[in-house]
């Protein structure tokens, strides 16, 4: 079941409130464009993964990224 009042989007978070919503959320989402998939590593990939939270990254079909990752359509 689709809850969409669950889902938030941050445009700029303090530092000082960073880890109360690492410790609040169910797990992280990565957008990447087409000229950023596959070459690198975001920051947050590295926070989510410290912090044991499951990512759901959203790239380009035709990316390396989505290439090398398990989908579910």
């Amino acid at each position: 079941m689709w809850f969409p009042n669950r889902v938030q989007t941050q445009l700029f978070l303090p530092p000082d409130q960073h880890e109360a919503l690492m410790q609040a959320v169910d797990c992280g989402v990565l957008a990447m464009d087409m000229n950023t998939a596959g070459l690198m590593s975001s920051s947050k990939t590295i926070a989510y993964l410290a912090h044991g939270l499951p990512i759901v990254e959203l790239v380009p079909r035709v990316s390396d990224a989505a290439a090398r990752n398990v989908s579910v359509s």
